[in-house]
């Protein structure tokens, strides 16, 4: 029997949380034939104990998180072809290790936080048209991964905080019509890089958070019809200067920060918040906290 710390929910539900790991355990986990979410954060689960985790052909949800497994263990994931949601955050993977999406066709949810990747593996996944939610923040990802983001027509959330992409970027995300939420917070996006968005009718969240954009005017507002939420690093502004914000932006709510503190809000200063990303009912794994 599983023990130390592991949270068995229901017969298909197995959280594993800041434990060392036994072949026994393994061996117990393999024979749960009904899972459906395997959560394992923070234990010794190395590359070899990922084949017993292989043949549990039901899962849906599968969430791996600062671990010992790297590249050669993913090929173990391969029979998973049930998957929806795949969280691989805070592991030494590269995009060799992520070919293993070709064969997981119904992959809609992927989270590959502080990993190594840099986006080539977009090219290999099975259906990328599928993926609605891509959380990226603080991998390798640059714009030569990006190139591949148009493959991805049906996404709704975008995070790409925290990596090394350009102005170069943008010229891609652009025309994504169904995305709901972008957030770009620290890269090397500028005022300029903007007008490369293009039409992105659904957007309604975009964060700008410590990048290099200074002006709201930068914002291409008729080719985001649809923007509720920015979050940008702006110096502080007068009353006068706030009011001509909420007089020009009458339906966007705008949060400047410096140093990771809120300066300005163009709402009332009690409802004043961080925008979150989409959490499409998933507010526990959508976006990452506020540094």
């Amino acid at each position: 029997m599983v023990k130390r710390g592991s949270r068995i929910l229901r017969n298909d539900f197995l959280i594993m949380s800041g434990q060392e790991l036994t072949p026994k355990d393994m061996k117990y986990i393999s024979r749960m034939s009904e899972l459906k979410d395997l959560q394992m954060v923070q234990t010794t689960l190395s590359d070899s104990d990922l084949m017993y985790i292989q043949n549990l052909r039901k899962l849906q949800n599968l969430a791996i998180a600062e671990t010992k497994v790297t590249d050669s263990g993913m090929e173990h994931l391969k029979n998973l072809n049930e998957l929806t949601t795949l969280e691989l955050q805070k592991l030494p993977l590269t995009d060799n290790g992520l070919s293993v999406c070709r064969y997981m066709p119904k992959l809609e949810d992927l989270f590959l936080s502080e990993t190594r990747v840099n986006g080539t593996f977009l090219s290999s996944m099975a259906e990328p048209e599928r993926l609605k939610r891509l959380f990226l923040d603080g991998s390798q990802f640059n714009d030569q991964g990006a190139r591949l983001i148009p493959k991805l027509r049906g996404i709704k959330c975008l995070v790409l905080s925290n990596t090394q992409i350009t102005g170069e970027a943008l010229r891609y995300i652009g025309n994504l019509g169904e995305l709901e939420s972008l957030n770009l917070e620290n890269t090397n996006i500028e005022s300029d890089d903007l007008k490369h968005l293009g039409w992105l009718p659904a957007l309604r969240i975009l964060i700008l958070r410590g990048t290099k954009v200074t002006s709201l005017n930068a914002i291409p507002m008729k080719s985001l019809p649809g923007l509720e939420s920015v979050d940008v690093t702006i110096p502080s502004m007068t009353t006068q200067e706030l009011e001509q914000v909420r007089g020009r932006f009458p339906r966007l709510e705008v949060s400047a920060y410096s140093g990771g503190n809120l300066v300005w809000s163009t709402r009332p200063p009690k409802a004043a918040q961080r925008p979150a990303a989409l959490s499409d009912g998933k507010g526990d794994r959508a976006a990452p906290p506020p540094k």
